[in-house]
């Protein structure tokens, strides 16, 4: 029996990869104002992954449209933030979350963007800035890091 791509649950190297991911946002102090996360099952897991460094006080918001979004879906998901969250983490699929990252990166470290445009693999972490007031205008980015689990293992 097949199971639905948007069932799907993460293998063991994605649930690793969400462990590793999890220390590394807890390390980095990335932990953002908002969650939004694909209502797809891998998503969810993967953020059960990073529920006990987000604690009850993160509010996380469930999202369809953003299993498999494009990029200009993502934007406009972004675009409806509250402006008072001054950070978001978006938790989604590939390629949409590929593409958006490359679009929206346009200043920052060499390397990291070469890495980033290489190649994105499963439970990579984008970290964007923006001087943007409010969430609808973000769009032109600076690339703060790009991490794969492979760089922390």
């Amino acid at each position: 029996m097949t199971v639905d791509d948007h069932d799907r649950p993460l293998n063991e190297r994605g649930r690793e990869a969400g462990v590793l991911m999890a220390k590394h946002i807890r390390d980095k102090n990335l932990i953002a104002d908002l969650v939004i996360c694909s209502t797809a099952a891998r998503a969810r897991q993967t953020l059960q992954c990073l529920q006990s460094i987000l604690g009850d006080d993160i509010p996380v918001r469930f999202e369809g449209d953003l299993y498999m979004a494009s990029p200009k879906k993502m934007l406009k998901i972004l675009s409806h933030i509250d402006d008072r969250a001054s950070s978001a983490m978006l938790i989604g699929h590939n390629p949409g979350m590929h593409m958006l990252a490359v679009a929206m990166a346009k200043t920052g470290d060499h390397e990291s963007f070469e890495r980033l445009h290489a190649k994105y693999p499963t439970a990579a972490l984008t970290a964007l800035t923006s001087a943007a007031d409010r969430w609808r205008d973000v769009n032109d980015c600076n690339l703060e890091s790009f991490v794969c689990p492979g760089d922390i293992e």
